[in-house]
């Protein structure tokens, strides 16, 4: 599509109407066309362009650095929402004053940033060199020192604008190993390298960009006045005016300083922005720096607040971030003035990240996850609820900044793919059916290969608002009472899911293969188990038998039967329902958490999950010898060929007495939800599916792992003579 050039008049205005697409394909002809007009009109009519790009948008940017240096400004009228959403995520939407309407033109008293504000006063510096003063109502400046040496991290949003030392990078090590000067304008930051490259980077979400900070100055809150400069005066003479109008101990300082020979900002196309903080004393020596930007147009110097040009400012080119002040500032320089009562250590208003019971501390990204979810906190004790193999979930318990409860949410952490997995079946299939009994998102974050989800909880209330993993509850409530709640959250809150069943032919070893969690599975056995992953057999001496290998199996029957259909039941299935996904509050109101695996498949196999953990997790181990014998040959019964799949056989009862009554509650409830005349290989591929990946986990004991084989291998066979 081709660019549409037009121009017209309306509400009293000559109007350049543009329609079609400002892409690279265009761009260079409005840019032609630009060039050859010996006037252009100010006011734009963009309710027919459907497109721009970043070409496009480079075309209109330069054109408005041109017009602004003879001080003007254009106007973007009937901007489409298409186009408004790009200035808007490039964050150019505050370069142009946008109007709904041509008729909102006559309306239009014309763009703020031209606005030249009335001085409430003027003050003579000792030097007799004059100074405008606005006052501006404002409550209390914040100003923080950054120097615990804990190279602590700081988003730009939370270092507002500051200097001083620091380094890029998620990890504390690589942020240290190259060091460098940095000043941050909340969507801009200014580097200088300790070997003097020096760039400005143009921030898109600076509320999750951080800086590794070593030692900094950064203050924040509205400013308290502006000042500007009607005379040549030191920068001293400055600190004297400063002091006397912020009535404070420390003032904080924002100057933009003109440049050009002349002297004058009337003339300038280019200007310093000085950072300067003057600590309490009788002299006036600041502490600061400045970088030289190329300023679109002198009318930001009478910009009626900090506000107006913070937005433009760091779209525009800059370099060359120097340390220290100017000490001369040329007539038409212009300063906002912070007054703060104190200077604050950083580490006394930052996120405090403390860890619970069983929180190992995850890192560098893990912690910068946190400040970014968290940022409306001042304090977070994070409790493990799951380790998890690929992912982390705690329990975060937080606190605002007058130190009141919040209520209780969950972070999980894990690779992209997982946590993208998460959000889409939280979409699909939480959402539309779980309603009130499901995590909420309140949030996501990225740093580095980790990303972070917030939840919070629907119904919970009240400033306590405890909640607990049903596996921690398992080990402190009676058994009974434990395995009730676990029932209703099969009946009540996952019961939409289960309820819709129906029978298909379905793929069960695609569905139920433990490589898809863990695609390295078959290598971490050959690393650390002791048996030929490639015989057909083994020999299980507990067993005084030969049985079938697992990991034969795995290798060459899972890949052999990939095309084999098994008429049963599917439903949407939770996909990891272990007793650490589901919490219970105060009230044994019961959530579910953990979404990245759920998605359609055997309708038995959340219970089948289950009955793996119990089988191996939930007790101590047996020791070596005839206690492991007697384990085994209780497993031998409870996958009797002669018992159908769901029932409990009387030889199984040398098993824990809770944990049998509990594995034969989840085979009564997979039984309810296949049939009876299911095939066995509905529940038994799921439980499978989840034994053989633990005699693989490096945080098991060997003896547990090794003993995690033979359990698969008496699963196996048991398949193996459902199948003949």
């Amino acid at each position: 599509m081709s660019l549409g050039i037009d121009i017209g008049h309306a509400a009293g205005h000559s109007i350049l109407s543009l329609s079609g697409r400002l892409n690279g394909s265009t761009a260079a002809q409005l840019e032609s066309w630009l060039a050859e007009q010996a006037a252009v009109p100010s006011v734009w009519d963009l309710s027919q362009l459907d497109f721009v790009s970043s070409a496009g948008l480079r075309v209109l940017i330069a054109h408005e650095k041109q017009v602004r240096r003879a001080g003007q400004s254009t106007t973007l009228v009937g901007v489409s929402p298409a186009v408004h959403e790009v200035l808007r995520m490039t964050g150019l939407a505050a370069l142009w004053t946008l109007l709904p309407s041509l008729e909102a033109l006559e309306a239009t008293p014309g763009p703020a940033i031209r606005a030249t504000p009335a001085a409430d006063e003027t003050m003579t510096a000792s030097t007799g060199a004059r100074v405008a003063v606005q006052r501006q109502a404002a409550g209390p400046a914040t100003l923080l020192h950054w120097n615990d040496g804990a190279w602590r991290g700081a988003s730009l949003r939370r270092l507002g604008l500051s200097f001083g030392r620091g380094g890029l990078g998620t990890h504390r090590d690589v942020a240290m190993a190259r060091p460098l000067r940095f000043a941050g304008l909340i969507s801009s930051l200014n580097i200088c390298l300790d070997d003097g490259e020096c760039d400005v980077l143009a921030i898109a979400e600076p509320d999750h960009t951080f800086v590794r900070v070593d030692e900094a100055w950064s203050f924040g809150g509205a400013p308290t006045a502006r000042l500007r400069v009607d005379s040549d005066l030191t920068t001293a003479a400055l600190g004297e005016v400063a002091r006397t109008v912020s009535a404070t101990p420390w003032c904080a300082m924002l100057m933009l300083v003109p440049g050009g020979a002349e002297g004058s900002h009337e003339s300038a196309q280019s200007a310093r922005l000085v950072f300067g903080v003057l600590p309490p004393g009788d002299d006036a020596s600041w502490i600061g720096c400045h970088i030289a930007i190329d300023l679109v147009t002198p009318d930001v110097f009478t910009a009626p607040s900090v506000a107006t040009w913070l937005e433009v400012l760091p779209r525009l080119a800059g370099e060359d971030l120097a340390d220290g002040l100017p000490s001369e500032l040329p007539t038409g320089s212009v300063a906002f003035l912070w007054g703060a009562a104190s200077a604050a250590a950083a580490a006394d208003h930052t996120l405090r990240i403390e860890s619970g019971p069983g929180e190992a501390g995850d890192g560098d990204e893990t912690e910068l996850i946190v400040r970014s979810l968290y940022a409306d906190c001042s304090r977070v004790v994070l409790t493990r609820l799951t380790g998890g193999y690929s992912a982390s979930t705690s329990q975060v318990e937080s606190f605002d900044a007058l130190g009141r409860r919040m209520l209780p949410t969950v972070l999980k952490v894990g690779p992209a793919s997982m946590m993208r997995r998460e959000n889409e079946a939280h979409e699909r299939y939480v959402r539309p059916f779980i309603l009130n009994n499901a995590s909420v998102g309140l949030g996501m974050a990225t740093q580095g290969e980790l990303v972070g989800l917030r939840y919070n909880f629907l119904g919970v209330t009240g400033d306590q608002g405890a909640l607990r993993t049903l596996a921690r509850g398992w080990s402190v409530e009676p058994a009974p009472r434990m395995h009730d709640l676990y029932e209703q959250v099969v009946r009540r809150t996952l019961s939409p899911w289960y309820g819709q069943a129906r029978e298909v032919e379905a793929a069960l070893y695609v569905d139920h293969t433990p490589l898809r969690l863990f695609p390295g599975l078959i290598a971490a056995a050959r690393a650390t188990l002791p048996h030929d992953l490639d015989a057909p057999t083994l020999r299980c001496e507990a067993l005084e038998r030969t049985v079938p290998n697992p990991w034969w199996f795995l290798i060459h029957e899972f890949p052999r039967r990939q095309a084999q259909r098994i008429r049963c039941r599917v439903s949407i299935t939770h996909g990891d329902l272990n007793l650490n996904n589901i919490l219970c509050d105060e009230r044994d109101n019961l959530y579910v958490i953990d979404f990245s695996e759920t998605r359609e498949r055997s309708v038995g196999s959340d219970f089948a999950r289950l009955e793996s953990v119990f089988l191996l997790l939930q007790r101590p181990a047996p020791a070596p010898g005839t206690a492991t014998a007697q384990f085994l040959r209780a497993v031998e019964a409870l996958y009797a060929a002669d018992t159908p799949w769901y029932a409990l056989p009387a030889g199984a009862s040398v098993l824990p007495a809770d944990d049998l009554a509990f594995i034969g509650r989840l085979r009564r409830l997979a039984q309810e939800h296949l049939g009876a005349s299911a095939p066995a290989e509905a529940y038994l591929l799921p439980v499978l599916e989840w034994t053989l990946p633990m005699a693989a986990w490096p945080n098991l004991p060997l003896a547990l792992r090794e003993l995690s084989t033979w359990v698969a291998a008496l699963q196996v066979e048991r398949l193996e003579t459902s199948r003949g």
